[in-house]
């Protein structure tokens, strides 16, 4: 696995490349549409979407990412794992899965040893040393280690639903929830 020091400020993730990292930070929204890490700047203005998935409405910046998108609507995955036969849509996804069967964990971290299948994993543990909870929510101020977990916080604030089942419309406000949900519909 390569090296990958273009580091997001906001959500950590790693690029190969800092045009890489460019095109990133589009995706975390205008200053006031996105949690903002402490100590950066403010967020980018998002970069516009054209590519729209006519079946689900989700929306692109790259008409490659929509191609990529629409296979999730087939259904279709051809590639098999020869140790377990679990299959999946993205060669990389095998790729990555093989490491279950091996133990592989390339990224360790400097400070405990604990090692990890994925950069970012290592990124985010690297908290639980310092502390640090750089995610701040502008109502209450409470703070949290990840973004994601600040995001899913505002929504109490906010009584925002912005996961929608496209089967029937139900709003939740948490992704978690809306994939249980999902399960109803194949059942």
């Amino acid at each position: 696995m390569g090296e990958k020091p273009n580091a997001c400020p906001y959500c950590g993730k790693g690029f190969r490349r800092s045009s890489h990292l460019t095109r990133h930070l589009g995706t975390h929204g205008s200053a006031g549409a996105a949690p903002e890490r402490a100590g950066t700047p403010p967020l980018p203005t998002p970069a516009p979407r054209p590519y729209a998935c006519e079946r689900c409405g989700k929306a692109f910046g790259r008409s490659a990412h929509l191609a990529r998108h629409r296979e999730t609507h087939s259904g279709e995955r051809p590639y098999r794992c020869g140790c377990c036969g679990k299959a999946f849509r993205r060669s990389a996804h095998l790729t990555r899965h093989r490491g279950t069967h091996t133990g592989e964990r390339p990224f360790a971290c400097g400070l405990c040893g604990k090692a990890f299948t994925r950069a970012a994993h290592l990124t985010r543990h690297r908290l639980t040393h310092t502390g640090e909870r750089p995610f701040a929510c502008g109502d209450c101020g409470k703070s949290f280690a990840r973004a994601a977990h600040l995001a899913r916080h505002r929504t109490t604030h906010t009584g925002e639903r912005p996961h929608k089942c496209a089967g029937c419309g139900k709003a939740f406000a948490a992704a978690a929830h809306l994939l249980r949900h999902q399960r109803t519909h194949r059942a």
